[in-house]
């Protein structure tokens, strides 16, 4: 008799979450490894059963700069007031009869290494699956962020879907027009006409970025009054395709906090997309209910000239948001305006253009500076060509990007070589030019290096190595330093879908997630402020702080 396919792992998934096994104790960052190996050694799934996902390791390492806060006393420092100078053009701040300043404090070294283990499975019910991502942190020590937090079960939900009706419970992270939305809860999703689908969602919601709790850990490291109650999320959205051409949503969400005393935020989202012929035009927005203005508001129309070239305008709105519990937002965050305009060529096969320039205008400050003078204006300009014969391929890209108080130009260009059975070989280099945000002196980085990725059936390996250099001007008491990145991933693919024929690789979650684009294409993505591993991508939202081991010119400027 065959055992159930998810008993065993949820077993040993309850198991570990008090960190223990039948008398010994387990660490947990080990606990996607100890998974895979059992999903590894289970029976054969019927063929109503079935378990698919990958199992990756990500490993990097990356050395980076540290300064150290040095204080001398006032009286050795000439002039006067809170602002002085030292005769080596170092900028001081006097408060108290000490001056204060920061200076270089040498490189230093991180090493994190990331499991992710993520499971889809059947069980043999009709419309019944589930589905599992579990993360596990080590190596990394306190030098990287979040290192601490050992083990996170990312997603861990149970579906349920027939004829018109979806029901899911658990650890979810659904997106829609407001981003992404974390929470321990249930969604049920309902299709009463074919052009209409209706859900509502709710539990206890999870902050975005951190998928933990206002109250966890994460939080109060870094704000001095952090929410001291969790907070329950509801929402409703509705999704109509009323023509071929015209598709729309419109979505509400509330989060207040747990003893209901407080509300935590209240926004509102519309997108709208139509398509006809050679035109496609989109808007989208995002509305603060609390504050009654919108954080984003963008129209955007794309015409297809020629079947190689294209050309697009856009106009956005844009206004930071901040939750209801956190101080930041009662300054007033500025809002901009900004136009932009872009075309794309297809000059000949194999040869792509493509360049884009934008403007933007900055609301009023409402503050100033006594030695420094404030813009209300910005540009930024990028231009690039693709060239690729499906073995070789190569790209140069450059762009400049002129904003308040701080300025960023750079070049990249990467190529290389694609094998038979899908290996690649490639190098890549870029030069920044970095002025950061009211900062004097500016940082250039050079530098390149090498990445690889092999295919070996359902072992994929892909990695990286580069050496940058950064060099500081007019930046007195900063010291150049050399860096080097490393990386090397390895991702193991479980199982196949139940009806898929064998031998065909299998659409992973990831590669669903990425396949379909929307009225904010690029925007969802970028609300991962920088997942661990590439593996992280789908969950955008959940993952953690940038890898900048990462391939290519993390940190260095891509513009590719």
């Amino acid at each position: 008799m065959r055992r159930p396919v998810l008993g065993t792992p949820l077993l040993l998934t309850a198991l570990f979450h008090s960190r223990r096994l039948p008398g010994q104790v387990v660490r947990a960052s080990l606990i996607p490894g100890a998974l895979l190996l059992q999903a590894l050694l289970l029976p054969l799934p019927s063929a109503a059963q079935g378990v698919r996902g990958d199992f990756r390791i990500d490993a990097a390492y990356t050395e980076y700069p540290t300064v150290e806060r040095v204080s001398i006393p006032a009286s050795e420092v000439p002039g006067e007031g809170v602002r002085r100078e030292l005769e080596d053009g170092t900028i001081v701040e006097c408060i108290d009869g000490e001056c204060y300043y920061y200076r270089s404090a040498g490189t230093v070294g991180a090493s994190p290494i990331i499991e992710d283990l993520r499971l889809t499975a059947w069980a043999g019910v009709q419309g019944l699956s589930g589905r599992v991502h579990l993360r596990g942190r080590f190596g990394s020590n306190d030098l990287w962020p979040r290192s601490s937090q050992e083990f996170e079960a990312i997603d861990a939900y149970v579906d349920y879907e027939r004829s018109i009706w979806r029901a899911r419970g658990g650890r979810q992270a659904l997106r829609g027009g407001l981003g992404y939305y974390l929470f321990d809860g249930a969604s049920l999703r309902a299709r009463p006409l074919s052009w209409l689908r209706i859900e509502g969602f709710g539990g206890w919601s999870r902050g975005r970025t951190i998928n933990q709790p206002r109250t966890g850990s994460l939080l109060a490291e870094v704000e001095n009054a952090p929410p001291d109650k969790a907070s329950l999320l509801w929402a409703l959205e509705f999704a109509a395709r009323p023509t071929r051409d015209l598709s729309a949503t419109f979505l509400y969400l509330r989060e207040v906090r747990t003893d209901g005393a407080a509300l935590y935020s209240e926004r509102l989202a519309f997108d709208a997309q139509w398509r006809h012929n050679r035109w496609l035009v989109d808007f989208s927005s995002d509305f603060d209910w609390a504050f009654l203005h919108f954080n984003e508001a963008r129209l955007r129309g794309r015409y297809r000239v020629t079947p190689d070239v294209h050309v697009e305008g856009q106009y956005r709105h844009y206004r930071p948001f901040f939750e209801l519990w956190t101080i930041w937002g009662v300054f007033s965050p500025v809002a901009y305006n900004e136009g932009q305009v872009a075309a794309w060529w297809d000059v000949r096969p194999g040869w792509k253009l493509s360049a884009d320039g934008a403007y933007r205008k900055y609301d009023e400050a409402k503050n100033g500076s006594s030695f420094l003078l404030l813009t209300d204006d910005g540009y930024r300009a990028r231009g690039g060509v693709h060239w690729s014969d499906g073995i070789w391929n190569a790209s140069v890209y450059a762009g400049v990007d002129n904003g308040a108080g701080a300025y960023r130009g750079n070049i990249d260009f990467r190529g290389g070589y694609t094998f038979a059975g899908g290996h690649y070989l490639g190098v890549y280099t870029s030069g920044t030019q970095q002025i950061n945000e009211y900062r004097i002196g500016d940082l250039r980085t050079r530098g390149g290096g090498v990445e690889a990725r092999a295919d070996l059936g359902r072992l994929r390996l892909d990695g990286s190595v580069a050496m940058y250099d950064h060099q500081y001007e007019n930046r007195p008491g900063f010291d150049d330093y050399g860096q080097f990145r490393g990386r090397l991933a390895l991702t193991y693919e479980i199982g196949s879908d139940p009806g898929i024929r064998r031998n065909r690789r299998p659409t992973t979650h990831h590669d669903s997630a990425n396949a379909g684009t929307s009225a904010r294409e690029g925007d969802a993505s970028a609300s991962a402020d920088g997942a661990e591993s590439t593996s992280a991508t789908a969950d955008a939202g959940a993952g953690d702080t940038g890898s900048a081991a990462g391939a290519g010119s993390a940190g260095a400027g891509s513009g590719s």
